[in-house]
């Protein structure tokens, strides 16, 4: 197999390499969404909650909640466990998966790939969490409200 100049990985070890980081910045894409955000971090503050606790602390309907929990969960940044509760059906309870960060930064691997990939990747990765930020600074007074609510 031929190898690059990037740290002698072979060009199959860079394709893995870049597949594994493509799908750390999927993730950040993700939750690039101030729902989806408030989502997680409401599920941190609370641990565990049901479409329907959320939708009353997010003040939006069950169908929206709903489409960014399925996001969160195929981006794998959500558990679900099933809990009894009356009538036939059983209510899904929500929570954040360990870990979360370690999903959503890039690690030193980075530093193999070749230069012309690293600067693509970390660009993307700048514009990400420049666009984060943008959302928790305008929804700053939200969190510190459902904060409150718990101390």
């Amino acid at each position: 197999m031929a190898k690059t100049e990037s740290n002698n990985l072979t060009q199959e070890g860079i394709d893995e390499l870049k597949t594994r980081i493509k799908n750390q910045v999927e993730v950040m894409d993700a939750i690039n969404n101030t729902t989806k955000i408030r989502i997680l971090l409401l599920l941190w503050i609370y641990k565990e909650q049901s479409v329907n606790d959320l939708c009353d602390k997010l003040g939006k309907s069950w169908p929206t909640v709903k489409t960014h929990l399925k996001d969160l969960i195929d981006a794998g940044l959500l558990n679900t466990r099933e809990e009894k509760s009356r009538g036939p059906n059983k209510k899904i309870i929500y929570s954040v998966i360990p870990n979360l960060l370690a999903y959503t930064r890039l690690g030193f691997d980075l530093l193999k790939l070749p230069p012309e990939d690293i600067v693509e990747i970390l660009s993307h990765d700048l514009l990400s969490d420049a666009k984060t930020i943008e959302i928790i600074i305008r929804n700053l007074a939200l969190f510190a409200q459902e904060v409150i609510k718990i101390v």
